[in-house]
């Protein structure tokens, strides 16, 4: 999560087009952030990367790349403010 949040933090404008921008491009971006989401909830939750996931555990994933999403969303927006 360290590496994630300082990769945000480092390239603030690359980080605003990807996480502010780039889920309203759609189409492949959108799927490739979603691609990158999953790998890194499964990442944080331990699942080997071709292992079967059931509904729930896919689910779980989901959040998880959700809310570190909008945590970095967040904070790209107020301007990092938040330490």
């Amino acid at each position: 999560l360290m590496t994630y949040f300082e990769a945000i933090r480092g390239h603030p404008e690359l980080a605003r087009l990807f996480v502010v921008e780039g889920l309203a491009a759609g189409g492949p971006i959108t799927a490739r952030f979603d691609d990158l989401a999953a790998r890194l909830s499964r990442i944080l939750c331990r699942f080997e990367p071709d292992a079967r996931l059931s509904p729930q555990s896919a689910l779980l994933l989901t959040g998880i790349s959700g809310g570190l999403f909008h945590i970095g969303r967040q904070w790209i927006m107020e301007g990092f403010a938040t330490p």
